[in-house]
């Protein structure tokens, strides 16, 4: 009779507390925070803010090393869809991401007796919104609603009638490698304090700690450390719904303690969750659809909010963050820092898209990215809260500042950086921030098999892009003599084109084609890391045209027009084109610049919209890498696409909404479905004659027609 009742209760307050919260969202209601969650996606459900540092999120399955490599169901965000239990609720977390990390801290939640580290439980009814998860854990009869403000996690947490309750605080577990470590204290029954230790994100030398603030609304029954001073808890009693806040901090307990007293003052969950939900509703509504199918709109919602949760603010109330590539503590208050920067993957569309329709939060990045090159004196790569990890390949920060630049960004000495930016990419070594570096600029490719190079021919593709990115910071700078010698360096590539496969293929230090080469191959590069020899996690097909910089060069090295053509639509007939897959996600744009070939294009983006993408836990094609997966989709389902993104300049293809209208500050941007033309675009009654729209263009406003 007990659980039957408790049944009814628990339905009772979850049916009417989130109606009434889903009724008020409008976009809201459109995005999908499970798509992505199972297969591949490695995304999460859990509850945040636009860009935020704090992510609410259930741990159902805690990755290891080993799991990894045996194939279990990886799960870096700690929740992986359809898992048995839940285990904690984390407040930090990576979206999309190949890795765990984060995780930290972790809440428990049980009832019954007290047993600290046994308070997994199954679960039911799970519900989430952009703000919003819930939950209820069966084992417990308990529900759990979370929300969040920019750096504080927000919990509610209803306990059934006249049994025990705990909440539990762990230090110690998280979802990163580094082992178990961690330190908590109480400042009073009501509030503890302490640590916990992250990092080894993908088995890197990372370290970071995050130090939090956790506090109860009401007075405990009982309360006390567990595991040492790794863990602590708090006992209720018939106390009915608890509320728990936990501020977050990458510097400093004080600074958790003060994120959590400015962020959460005189507020309780409800009026949280409202602004939660209120501040999506105003991010999200900076574009605004008509027409499309219900799936549709999710699907773009879905898309559009995924791409804002990364890179994230780092930076705490009072201006404090985590220095980089040194130990330290920097402080600003005219700007937020921002972390999590993963630009191999996400200088292709994901800046592009801030850089749009946020503009301002895009400026604060590129200011962060600024203050981190002089703070290192060198670029970041891929840097994690303040640490540089060093994944993937390339010099991806060089594509960022110059699309900045060219873009008309603010920058506080430009100069300044550019001097660390050119020292990097000219430096003669073939170690540190550009391994094959010497060996690059002497040959003007990096050979097959070049010690500490991962991907001889993916790397020498990336230097060559975003050394030609460097060059137009030089040429906008008037450093002539640099520009030249960037653009030679950024040539490379045009002596790894194969006229016998219409590739471009590994050499070895002689300059000779490597033997038993096959260019489908997506295997045995470097023993367990991924991509055919010579390439990074893909084919020599899904890099045979990645080169943003070159692809008019590239249709004459083909023999012109009619082979590129013939060659490129290949890549799709034949299977090779993997939307997974960053180097080869603008290949339905390079159409674009053949003549009539807007129409192919039009096709190609309209069948994989709808064959890759679905609105269920699988409904990702591949890994969300950090937001740029869902920043391809919003940008084709836009109509056109950042296929070289340092030139400002997009590709179109075409809108999948009848009309959308983006807010661009004081201006409106109107992009339309247009029955009166046949594949053509036009922007403001004007014939785009090369199939092309310039960033200065669309920032002004306009209407940009598109032919059905």
């Amino acid at each position: 009779m007990l659980w039957k009742n408790l049944t009814v209760f628990i339905f009772f307050i979850c049916f009417n507390s989130a109606n009434a919260k889903e009724d008020f969202s409008k976009l809201g209601i459109y995005v999908d925070t499970f798509i992505g969650t199972g297969g591949e996606g490695n995304t999460f459900p859990g509850a945040l803010r636009p860009w935020g540092m704090v992510s609410v999120n259930p741990h159902t399955n805690y990755t290891s090393p080993i799991g990894m490599i045996t194939g279990q169901p990886v799960a870096p965000s700690g929740y992986y869809f359809g898992e048995k239990t839940i285990k904690g609720f984390g407040q930090t977390h990576l979206s999309g991401v190949g890795c765990p990390d984060l995780g930290a801290p972790v809440v428990g939640i049980k009832t019954g007796n007290q047993k600290f580290k046994k308070s997994q439980s199954k679960y039911s009814n799970e519900r989430a919104w952009p703000g919003y998860y819930s939950v209820i854990l069966d084992d417990f009869k308990t529900l759990v609603e979370v929300t969040a403000t920019k750096r504080v996690g927000v919990h509610k947490i209803t306990f059934p009638p006249g049994i025990p309750a705990h909440i539990f605080i762990s230090a110690s577990k998280n979802l990163s490698w580094t082992g178990d470590e961690g330190f908590v204290e109480f400042k009073s029954d009501q509030e503890i304090v302490g640590w916990s230790s992250t990092g080894k994100f993908c088995n890197k030398n990372n370290v970071r700690k995050v130090f939090f603030a956790a506090r109860v609304n009401k007075h405990p029954k009982e309360f006390g450390n567990y595991d040492g001073d790794e863990g602590a808890f708090w006992s209720f009693e018939n106390e009915g719904p608890i509320e728990l806040y936990v501020g977050v901090s990458y510097t400093s307990i004080e600074n958790a303690q003060n994120n959590l007293d400015v962020e959460t003052e005189g507020k309780d969950f409800d009026k949280l969750l409202f602004e939660a939900q209120d501040d999506w509703e105003k991010t999200l509504g900076r574009i605004k659809i008509k027409g499309g199918t219900p799936k549709e709109r999710t699907l773009f919602y879905t898309s559009l909010y995924r791409s804002l949760i990364h890179p994230n603010v780092v930076s705490d109330v009072s201006g404090d963050y985590p220095l980089y590539g040194k130990e330290g503590i920097g402080s600003n208050k005219f700007y937020e820092r921002y972390g999590v920067f993963s630009m191999w993957d996400t200088y292709r569309n994901v800046h592009a898209l801030l850089s749009l329709i946020y503009p301002e939060k895009q400026q604060a990045m590129l200011l962060t990215l600024e203050d981190m090159a002089k703070e290192a004196s060198y670029a970041p790569q891929w840097e994690l809260i303040g640490n540089e990890v060093n994944m993937m390949v390339g010099d991806p920060a060089l594509s960022i500042f110059a699309e900045g630049v060219a873009k008309g960004f603010y920058f506080k000495n430009l100069d300044e950086l550019y001097r660390i930016l050119y020292k990097g990419a000219t430096e003669d070594s073939d170690e540190g921030r550009r391994p094959g570096n010497l060996i690059y600029k002497t040959l003007g490719y990096i050979p097959h098999k070049t010690s500490g190079v991962w991907g001889a021919v993916s790397t020498t593709l990336e230097y060559n892009y975003h050394d030609w990115s460097l060059a137009q910071i030089a040429g906008f700078l008037g450093k002539e003599e640099d520009k030249k010698n960037l653009l030679k360096q950024a040539n490379g590539w045009k002596g790894l084109f194969d006229k016998d496969t219409f590739t471009l293929r590994p050499k070895d230090k002689k300059g000779r084609w490597i033997k038993a080469f096959n260019p489908k191959a997506i295997k045995g590069e470097h023993l367990l890391k991924a991509g055919g020899p010579g390439f990074v996690e893909g084919s020599a097909y899904q890099y045979a045209y990645m080169v943003p910089h070159g692809i008019k060069e590239l249709i004459n090295l083909h023999g012109g027009e009619s082979e590129f053509k013939k060659h490129l639509e290949d890549v799709f007939k034949k299977g090779d084109f993997t939307l997974w897959n960053e180097p080869d996600m603008a290949y339905p744009y390079l159409f674009t610049y053949l003549e009539n070939g807007i129409s192919i294009t039009q096709s190609l983006v309209k069948e994989i919209l709808h064959k890759n993408f679905d609105n269920n836990p699988k409904g990702l094609p591949g890994n969300e890498d950090v937001g740029t997966l869902s920043a391809w989709y919003v940008f084709s389902s836009l109509g056109f696409y950042p296929a070289d993104p340092a030139s400002g300049e997009y590709r179109v293809g075409i809108p999948t909404f009848e009309e959308i209208n983006i807010t661009l500050g004081d201006k409106v941007l109107r992009i339309r479905k247009h029955p009166s033309l046949i594949s053509e675009v036009q922007f403001d009654g004007l014939l785009l004659l090369h199939a092309a729209v310039n960033h200065a263009e669309l920032v002004k406003g306009g209407v940009l027609d598109f032919g059905q």
